[in-house]
């Protein structure tokens, strides 16, 4: 019998199909996502974004949150957009790096 239980692994890997419409990558690799917290059927992500003013901020949330809902036994998420934390390209997975072919 399959579990049905969330993890952040199965969270993390359902919003890499969430991808920032300027740049082509998803907000895992670029490292948008900072963390993520699952109690039960609730998920509660910590997110930055590339820049402060970017305008698809809230079109990206909206499909992170459309994303998540459509989880299998998810009931309730809330995002929390750190709007301090400046991202830095340090933050992104290797893959990340890869797709960009970002170099240091």
């Amino acid at each position: 019998m399959p579990s049905n239980k969330i993890t952040k692994e199965t969270v993390k890997k359902a919003l890499e199909d969430c991808c920032d419409p300027e740049l082509g990558v998803n907000v895992v690799d670029l490292g948008f996502v900072r963390e993520v917290e699952v109690k039960g059927g609730d998920v509660r992500l910590h997110m930055i974004f590339g820049t402060k003013g970017c305008p698809f901020h809230t079109i990206v949330a909206q499909r992170i949150h459309k994303t998540v809902c459509g989880i299998t036994g998810v009931t309730g998420v809330e995002i929390v957009i750190d709007r301090e934390t400046v991202w830095q390209p340090s933050m992104m997975t290797e893959k990340g790096r890869k797709l960009l072919e970002f170099k240091d």
